[in-house]
């Protein structure tokens, strides 16, 4: 049943813990590891966490892929976007960052910073490699970079305690490498498959 009244940050935080499996998605995070980190594959590896909070929430949180709004929440009825950085909200030794800065949009050369896009979700889903957590938009716009000159819309310098933590590093007690598992050959294969069949339409 889709709530009626607007959540709070606290609110979707906690949908979001309870909904997820972290363990199966800090479990496919390890079991990528670095391997799409290049300008190349970053996209790749954009899609393929979005999509594991999808599959790993069992469709609770439905993937939209809408610029701004990485997410459709059924039960509030609202989207919501997704930031993905190794180190975003804890230190590699696992201390959480007294102050977090993210790009929240690529501005296409465009020399407004002063304000979202209208139809940018209401939450922001921010992960790094051992947490994640929830900050409202009226948050990021209070941190907005106005003086940035790097071609994004960025929010600096946010005080940790401004965000929702839906998982820490002490909770994920069972996540692992997979395996077997190496998305670059299935890519490749499936490419390959692709361009076969379309070799085999035209040449019939």
């Amino acid at each position: 049943m889709t709530q009626t009244s607007t959540p709070s940050t606290k609110d979707v935080a906690l949908y979001f813990a309870r909904n997820v499996n972290w363990d199966f998605f800090y479990s496919a995070v390890d079991t990528l590891g670095d391997s799409l980190n290049s300008p190349k594959n970053r996209f790749d590896k954009s899609d393929i966490l979005e999509l594991a909070i999808d599959i790993f929430s069992d469709g609770a949180i439905r993937h939209t892929n809408l610029t701004g709004r990485d997410f459709f929440i059924p039960a509030f009825g609202l989207h919501c976007e997704m930031k993905y950085e190794t180190d975003l909200l804890f230190t590699p030794r696992g201390k959480v960052r007294r102050f977090i800065s993210l790009t929240l949009v690529n501005t296409m050369g465009s020399n407004d910073r002063r304000s979202l896009p209208e139809d940018y979700s209401p939450f922001l889903l921010a992960v790094g490699s051992l947490g994640a957590a929830v900050v409202s938009r009226t948050t990021l716009e209070t941190y907005l970079d106005t003086d940035s000159d790097s071609g994004q819309i960025k929010a600096k310098n946010i005080p940790n305690s401004e965000f929702e933590f839906v998982i820490t590093p002490t909770q994920q007690l069972k996540r692992r490498v997979v395996a077997n598992f190496d998305y670059s050959a299935a890519k490749l294969d499936l490419q390959k498959k692709f361009l076969n069949r379309f070799k085999s339409t035209l040449e019939g």
